[in-house]
């Protein structure tokens, strides 16, 4: 493994490392405020690479519609707790499903405020010495509040979404057995970021 001021380019790790600055960036990022009618207002924040900040909302809505793995971060507990999602994206509102027990629901029902990180078209980019390397990447960090739907028609709407995700078209054939025994939450975005490297 090569270092170089003080970070570790290798394999893993240099991908674990490009993860973190970009969910590390994303504190520095503008926001776009989506409360209310759905319209983004842009806080007055710094970001420090001002040239790799997205936030038009057709560059926002691409990534989240078009990434296929998301990370979900919870704040109800004492630890940080991130974990690794499927999930559907419409009308400016993540879904989520899941099992009716587990770490995830207890921490949500502690606190429902999350925090969603997406990152698309990944592409490390090679170099002849260490501090060279880089990536390639469009990504979206989103907060918002989940909130468990109860209804069956919820529910639904919820599952067609994340069906659409991965199959690139409606499902509506749901047992209603699994409907009752799935979980199913939404995080209508409350505030989001884009960045493109």
């Amino acid at each position: 493994a090569v270092w170089c001021m003080g970070r570790q380019y290798a394999g893993v790790t240099f991908f674990a490392e490009t993860l973190f600055r970009e969910v590390h960036d994303g504190l520095d990022y503008y926001r776009s405020d989506c409360r209310g009618s759905g319209a983004c207002h842009h806080q007055v924040d710094v970001m420090r690479r001002q040239d790799k900040l997205r936030t038009d909302s057709a560059f926002l809505n691409q990534v989240a519609g078009g990434a296929h793995y998301c990370q979900l971060a919870l704040a109800g507990g004492t630890e940080p707790y991130i974990v690794p999602m499927n999930f559907g994206f419409a009308g400016l509102t993540f879904w989520f499903h899941c099992a009716a027990e587990g770490t995830k629901l207890e921490l949500l029902r502690r606190d429902s405020r999350v925090c969603i990180s997406l990152v698309a078209g990944y592409e490390t980019v090679s170099a002849e010495t260490a501090c060279g390397w880089g990536a390639h990447f469009r990504s979206v960090i989103a907060h918002g509040r989940a909130q468990i739907v109860t209804s069956s028609g919820e529910k639904i709407t919820g599952l067609r979404a994340i069906m659409r995700t991965y199959s690139g078209s409606d499902h509506d054939d749901f047992p209603q057995q699994a409907i009752d025994a799935v979980v199913v939450f939404k995080v209508p975005v409350d505030s989001w970021t884009g960045k493109e490297s």
